[in-house]
């Protein structure tokens, strides 16, 4: 596996088929996005924050299993993933701990960032799991809160510290 850039004429169809669900697209992006996913829509959002590095975990034959978003707060020395979501049908297989180990290796060796931040709800379980498995730990409980159809949902920053990146893969 590997990690490399987005390609939006090549990768976006391959999200888009990953969050067919509309309860895993608003766990994915905390409806930032309408569902279903447009790709006008994403791509503006990223011309927007022009400093969100896309990255696609590909399989060793380069078909695309993985997406997520990074960037670096150069103030703090710190990075921020986001946008994670896994191809359905290898979620559970250690693709989602592969791609973020591969994220902090780059966070923490390229980017030089003392930490790397994301965010996650607190229903999420697998994603939390997924999380600590690569590195990452609960940090806070933020205040803020998302619905979806009547529930409520708490998220928690997670972060994962360049000291601590030797001990996972």
């Amino acid at each position: 596996m590997r990690l490399r850039t987005y390609r939006k004429n090549a990768d976006f169809a391959y999200i888009a088929s990953w969050l067919k669900e509309e309860r895993i697209h608003a766990l994915w992006c905390a409806e930032l996005f309408s569902y279903p996913l447009k790709q006008s829509e994403f791509e503006q959002y990223f011309e927007e924050n022009e400093g969100d590095a896309r990255y696609v975990l590909t399989e060793d034959d380069g078909k695309p299993v993985g997406f997520c978003a990074y960037a670096v707060n150069e103030q703090d020395n710190s990075g921020f993933a986001k946008f994670i979501v896994i191809d359905n049908s290898v979620r559970g297989k250690g693709y989602g701990s592969r791609m973020l180990s591969l994220l902090l290796k780059h966070a923490f060796e390229i980017t030089n960032v003392e930490r790397v931040g994301l965010r996650v709800f607190r229903q999420n379980h697998a994603a939390i799991n997924c999380y600590r498995k690569a590195g990452f730990s609960e940090i806070v409980e933020i205040p803020d809160t998302s619905g979806f159809h009547g529930e409520v949902w708490e998220k928690y920053t997670m972060i994962a510290n360049a000291h601590a990146a030797d001990t996972v893969e």
